[in-house]
């Protein structure tokens, strides 16, 4: 029979053999999960981490063919609550913000900011920024908001709780404990996208300092392998997906209502576009100090070689400290402009799909895109912010030079999917040459090549 030092020994040895195979299966379960959520879809959730899936919805007054996507807290100066909506260009309403307080509900009358309402011209509807002062001194429950209808909420209690008169939303706030410096809002996409040229504009604006990209998924066809990158860069925190169908449901609606032709179908769209920026903005102001409005095939260049992008932002900012908003000239590379292209049929798949140098437009201030400080922005277009705060004593915005700041380089397929054949004839007898995307092509392809070497060894 051993003795007692053995049988100790012998406990001692097992319990260190257990440990192990704890350890080894607890390593083995966390790469599992992990090779998983890389795999397969996110969980859908309301919540705003960026490696879960927020969902939008669609909230509707009917009677006054009113959609409003969200409702968010701003708290910058006073505090509001700000929600993005698409109405009827015809007409302004008069709408309450009903909060409840006790077993009694507190108004707030509604202002009305038409976001961009020129373009395009003759639009049926038109992006708006609902905004309703929240009251003061008032305990009030700040889990919903009710937005109704003035005339009816005031005229006779059969209409006050009708629900086609109003649309109860419920109020997100997000205080995150620190700040990203600037960050990607990216208006609602639609179609097909290449997945090489995700990649090359992910990985060139993080090589620029960009760390969090906000993307806008307003019915991405998956089915190329682009959902593989994007639950990949979900998961490491670098891209937040924001399911958007506002635009299908609203079109299914609005449709409905009262039929669009092709030209007011596009408006509409473009409108809700806005919408998403807008709804982007307010979603995640509070996570960043500046925001950049870029599109999938731009890429803004910094013209000194020994600056990225977050350094040139600071420098541009210095330079003009009494401006909320700096806008970047553009110019255009079209696919059937260059001398390699003369036949090019397919989409932009890469930013380097034609060998060097590329023939570009002149720089030109039309469609300039902007980056613009969070704390002083009310409302923003495609390209730039366009209203400041009241609060804020900032003039809007300022166009700097690319000479001494920077460029963004626009790449297209065809100039007349863009623009008329006389402007495009002008614009084809003024094109130079320019190789400073290729600059950056060797980095940004080593970067890719490095993603998807991680996501194979996952599979």
């Amino acid at each position: 029979m051993p003795d007692k030092s053995t049988i100790v020994l012998y406990v001692s040895v097992a319990t260190i053999l257990f440990s192990l195979v704890q350890i080894y299966n607890s390593g083995f379960n966390i790469h599992k999960q992990w090779k998983a959520r890389i795999s397969r879809p996110l969980v859908k959730s309301s919540r705003t981490e960026s490696s879960e899936l927020l969902i939008k919805s669609v909230y509707e007054i009917k009677s006054l063919d009113v959609y409003i996507v969200d409702a968010h807290f701003d708290c910058r100066s006073d505090c509001y609550v700000r929600l993005p909506a698409l109405q009827p260009s015809s007409r302004d309403f008069a709408l309450l913000c009903l909060f409840q307080s006790g077993g009694r509900q507190i108004q707030s009358q509604v202002t009305v900011d038409r976001i961009f309402p020129s373009w395009p011209p003759n639009s049926q509807f038109i992006a708006v920024l609902y905004s309703c002062r929240v009251p003061q001194n008032q305990k009030i429950s700040f889990n919903s908001v009710k937005i109704v209808n003035q005339f009816h909420y005031g005229h006779g209690n059969a209409r006050e709780g009708a629900s086609k008169d109003s649309a109860i939303l419920p109020l997100r706030s997000f205080q995150p404990s620190t700040k990203e410096d600037t960050v990607v809002c990216l208006k609602s996409t639609d179609g097909p996208l290449a997945p090489d040229l995700f990649l090359e504009w992910i990985e060139f604006y993080r090589l620029q300092g960009i760390t969090r990209f906000y993307v806008y998924d307003g019915g991405i066809e998956k089915d190329n392998g682009i959902s593989t990158y994007l639950d990949f860069y979900q998961t490491l925190g670098i891209v937040q997906l924001v399911q958007f169908p506002f635009s299908s449901k609203v079109m299914d609606a609005v449709s409905w209502n009262q039929p669009l032709d092709k030209a007011q179908v596009f408006a509409v769209k473009q409108q809700i576009q806005l919408i998403s920026l807008n709804d982007c903005f307010y979603q995640f102001h509070n996570k960043a100090n500046r925001m950049l409005l870029v599109d999938l095939d731009e890429l803004l260049l910094p013209s000194r070689t020994s600056e990225n992008l977050i350094q040139m932002f600071d420098r541009g900012f210095r330079d003009n400290s009494n401006h909320g908003n700096i806008l970047f000239q553009n110019a255009w590379y079209f696919m059937d402009q260059q001398t390699g292209g003369k036949n090019f049929s397919g989409g932009i798949d890469s930013f380097f799909s034609l060998p060097p140098p590329l023939l570009r437009t002149a720089m030109s201030e039309k469609q300039p895109k902007g980056v613009f400080k969070t704390d002083a922005v009310l409302t923003i277009n495609w390209h730039c912010a366009i209203h400041v705060l009241n609060s804020v004593d900032l003039d809007p915005y300022v166009i700097i030079s690319p000479i001494d700041y920077g460029l963004l380089h626009h790449f297209r397929k065809a100039c007349e999917d863009k623009f008329m054949r006389r402007t495009c004839s002008k614009m084809s007898a003024r094109l130079v040459e320019d190789s400073a995307v290729f600059a950056h092509e060797s980095s940004v392809k080593e970067k890719v090549e490095f993603i998807k070497e991680r996501i194979r060894n996952v599979r």
